[in-house]
Formats: structure tokens, sequence, C-alpha cells
């Protein structure tokens, strides 16, 4: 019965895994840091810094001015050259893009997730 049921719990979290990892896929992914599997980039980024910031910075010092990261199963792209910045915010296909969910983890003052 316990085999059973830790089988069961195995496939489910394989199950589980599989699907993150189908919906992280990208065909030809800018550089970035290894993915794990539920946790994304998360760790990567937090034996580097704990400051996200900080942790971006040394992002972009390793991969360059544009760097792929995943939280969960989002995609994110980090953006670190002006010129790219630029670009992007002067783009019409971009303009109409929400704030993503799990970007309430990675601003710099806790004081902004607020909702007034």
């Amino acid at each position: 019965m316990v085999v059973s049921i830790l089988l069961f719990i195995a496939v489910i979290f394989l199950i589980i895994a599989l699907y993150i990892k189908r919906a992280t896929a990208w065909k030809n992914p800018p550089p970035g840091p290894y993915v794990y599997p539920i946790l994304g980039n998360i760790p990567a980024m937090a034996a580097l810094d704990q400051v996200p910031y900080k942790a971006f910075h040394a992002l972009s010092l390793m991969y360059g001015p544009i760097v792929r990261i995943v939280i969960g199963i989002q995609n994110m792209l980090i953006l670190s050259d002006f010129e790219d910045i630029k670009q992007a915010m002067n783009n019409e296909d971009l303009d109409d893009r929400g704030t993503s969910g799990n970007a309430r983890f990675l601003v710099f003052d806790p004081l902004t997730t607020r909702h007034t």
C-alpha cells in the first residue's frame, strides 16, 4: 500500500516536471543559467546574490546583455544594455504586455507591490 502511494506521488511529480519543461521550452533560447524543473533559475540566482538586481548584473556579466531566466513556469528576459532596452520599449508588439505574477518577487522595494 505504501509503495503504491509513493509510486503514485512519483508519477504525478514526473508528469508535473515534464509539463513545466515543455511549457518553458524555446527553440532558440537566449543564453542563461541551467533551468531546474519546477524551481526554474531561482537556485542559480540565489547562489549568485540574494539581492535580485545584483544577481541580474552578475548574470549579464556571465551571459551577455540579453539573459533568459525562468521563474516557475514563466520565461523572462533580462535586458541590461541601454540600446536593447530602448528597442524593446519602442516595439509596438510589446506595448500591451501585462505584468507577470512572478515579477513581484523581483522588485527592489517590497512597498512597491502594494495595491492602492
